[in-house]
């Protein structure tokens, strides 16, 4: 971002022109307006430009399409200009435009991105001269920021909002330019607080007598407000008076100019090829602002010219505002081609007397030379030194001030009637212009197992379309207040809807959503799971999750797919083992579905714990969830179960020490090999 943008301090060479718009009366209108802006003041004179869109773009009676993140060529062919894509011409036009799919796309021209259309036209079989075609206020989002601080107070900032606006609507039935002849346009360049100051004073405007007013404005005044008839001779408006300004900086600058140029006592003149093109003038833009000056004149047109001195710069005659109104200026100079009798490279003087001051202000560099109210003119010495306070021509509204005086808590009606009095802030439109943009998601109502329509609003007349993916179940449309409610299919609880919304700007995002229930979802469905495997699989309530416990603990947890299927990574688990699945869907949780790991081996043989004559429990550890057989053989005296974990307690009778017990465990793959333990 520029320091301070003071766009229009360049007076008399730009409002000689814009003055005689500023009166006429404009009838306010409904809709905000559109604004055609031709961009030079980034993009320069270019034959050639790369454009590169960020959604699809059309081009107007064309079937060509530009892709979104495609790099684009636009050149210079002959009176005409091509579009090309790597080299392959796509199109060759008198002119084109470029229209974007959607508001929210936007065009990079040169890497500076632009919203809305553009237009590429052909100038004088020289340059691709885009014209951007934008709302009004989506104009001045791009325009404020380049002429204030974003970060200035906000009252500030709706104050150049306002006047910007005005000034741009002098405007309105001509196409504008991006450059400090009329208000620097960044494109899409925007920042939160300026957005905010145009947003709060949508359609506002400074009107007096009921036709819009100039709205000019500057970046400083030096403390003085000076009038339009002082800055421009124009016939005076009441709103642009002399007088002082408490609020602003007056800010202050200095210029100095050497008066040698070039020192001609180490140049051969008579020899001039020998240095000419290698010799520059101390003063380089400066010398190079006279010359431009000089050459229109028709004795210098085409002539190469060089400043040797600047030996008089003088500004005089004060206005009732304190600017400078007369000035003086003179120099020497030579010109190739130019000898005296010596066929030496003769020195001659050019003088400018009694000139506008704004002329000479701008021979010296006018973005140096800040304002015609000068506090100091110095010529003595090898120097020339101005001073002066201010920042522009002073006419209007200052933006320091503005500032300022928004940090002393005034508002920006405030401002706007402090420096354009007497004038009135009206609304000139009060709907936005059309802008054509990607529909928002549609907001659905729940729907629940067993309804037959989907209701909730989106875009207005927008067609919506319902799946369950990937198939469309159904659609409908919104009315023209955004409601819509139409039937479907009954859909069982847990299925995602998947709601799409076509637009006028094409297609939204997806709501998803989930079929409700009341009910608690049905027990899972199991496959069978061998030792071994490391995935469970079965079905249940679509869209629900699934744990897996090995009492108490959860090992794993899934998820139902669309169609309610589904698939779990889980640890492996020894035969026998039983697995408690639970269902959580839409309505609760279901019962647990209980399985047991499958095994084709027969289990090992029981582990079994010693056991003493006056023992009535037998305990060890066998297959998970396996039958305990005990035997004094070969009679079974008794009969138990392994736990989740493998283990056992198993009552028996007391047995004699000595006694030979046979252990058996019968598992899920048959039966083990027996287990004796001697009784002690």
């Amino acid at each position: 971002m520029r320091k301070i943008l003071p766009v229009l301090f360049m007076l008399s060479l730009l409002v000689t022109f814009s003055y005689s718009a500023a009166i006429k009366p404009v009838q306010a209108a409904e809709t905000e307006p559109a604004v055609s802006v031709k961009l030079k003041n980034y993009l320069g004179n270019q034959s050639s430009i790369k454009i590169k869109p960020s959604q699809s773009y059309t081009i107007a009676d064309s079937k060509v399409t530009l892709q979104a993140n495609t790099e684009y060529e636009v050149k210079v062919a002959g009176s005409k200009v091509k579009l090309l894509h790597n080299q392959e011409v796509l199109g060759e036009f008198d002119s084109f435009t470029a229209k974007p799919s959607t508001y929210e796309a936007f065009l990079s021209i040169n890497n500076r991105n632009y919203l809305g259309n553009v237009q590429f036209t052909n100038e004088s079989s020289k340059y691709v001269r885009p014209i951007n075609t934008i709302p009004m206020e989506d104009y001045l989002k791009g325009v404020v920021p380049k002429e204030v601080y974003t970060s200035w107070h906000a009252d500030a900032l709706k104050s150049q909002a306002v006047a910007a606006r005005t000034y741009a609507l002098s405007y309105a039935s001509k196409i504008i330019d991006d450059t400090t002849s009329f208000q620097v346009y960044g494109g899409y360049e925007w920042y939160n607080s300026t957005n905010s100051a145009v947003d709060e004073t949508f359609g506002k405007v400074l009107k007096y007598n009921g036709a819009l007013i100039n709205s000019v404005f500057s970046s400083s005044n030096g403390g003085i407000i000076e009038s339009d008839y002082n800055a421009w001779g124009k016939a005076s408006h009441p709103y642009f008076q002399v007088k002082t300004d408490p609020y602003d900086p007056q800010t202050k600058w200095s210029l100095t100019v050497q008066k040698q140029q070039i020192d001609l006592s180490t140049k051969d003149l008579k020899n001039p090829d020998a240095w000419w093109s290698q010799t520059k003038e101390a003063d380089e833009k400066i010398a190079g602002k006279i010359k431009a000056q000089m050459q229109t004149a028709t004795q210098f047109k085409g002539k190469d010219i060089k400043i040797v001195g600047i030996s008089k710069i003088s500004l005089y005659q004060p206005t009732s505002g304190q600017r400078m109104s007369k000035g003086d200026i003179s120099v020497t100079y030579v010109m190739k081609g130019e000898v005296d009798q010596d066929n030496k490279l003769a020195v001659k003087t050019w003088s400018r007397t009694g000139d506008k001051a704004d002329n000479i202000r701008f021979m010296l560099d006018g973005t140096r030379f800040k304002s015609l109210m000068l506090t100091k003119q110095d010529p003595l010495g090898d120097t020339i030194t101005i001073e002066g306070k201010g920042n522009g021509h002073g006419v209007g509204l200052s933006q320091f001030g503005a500032n300022a005086m928004a940090a002393q808590g005034k508002s920006y009606t405030d401002i706007l009637d402090f420096y354009y009095p007497g004038v009135s802030l009206v609304s000139h439109y009060a709907d936005k212009y059309p802008r054509v943009t990607i529909p928002d998601p549609a907001q659905v109502d729940p729907i629940k197992a067993g309804d037959s329509k989907l209701s909730g609003t989106a875009e207005p007349n927008s067609t919506i379309y319902v799946k369950v993916w990937p198939n469309t179940i159904a659609t409908g449309k919104a009315d023209a207040a955004g409601n819509f409610s139409f039937d479907v299919p009954e859909q069982q609880a847990g299925t995602m809807l998947h709601v799409l919304v076509k637009g006028q700007g094409g297609y939204s995002t997806y709501t998803k959503i989930y079929v409700q229930s009341d009910t608690a979802p049905e027990a899972a469905k199991v496959n069978e799971l061998n030792e071994g495997d490391t995935n469970l699989t079965g079905t249940a309530e679509p869209n629900s999750t699934i744990y897996v416990k090995v009492w108490p603990d959860t090992i794993a947890t899934g998820k139902t797919d669309n169609a309610g299927n589904f698939s779990i990574t889980i640890p492996k688990q020894p035969g026998g083992k039983q697995l408690h699945v639970l269902v959580k869907g839409q309505g609760g949780y279901s019962i647990y579905t209980k399985l047991f790991v499958q095994t084709d081996l027969a289990p090992a043989a029981a582990k079994v714990n010693a056991i003493s004559s006056q023992d009535t429990k037998l305990t060890g550890s066998a297959e998970p969830n396996s039958t305990i057989y005990v035997k004094v053989w070969p009679d079974i005296i008794a009969t138990g179960k392994t736990n989740n974990a493998g283990n056992f307690s198993i009552t028996v009778p007391k047995q004699k020490s000595g006694t030979l017990l046979h252990v058996l465990v019968k598992g899920q793959g048959g039966y083990s090999t027996y287990t004796k333990v001697t009784v002690k």
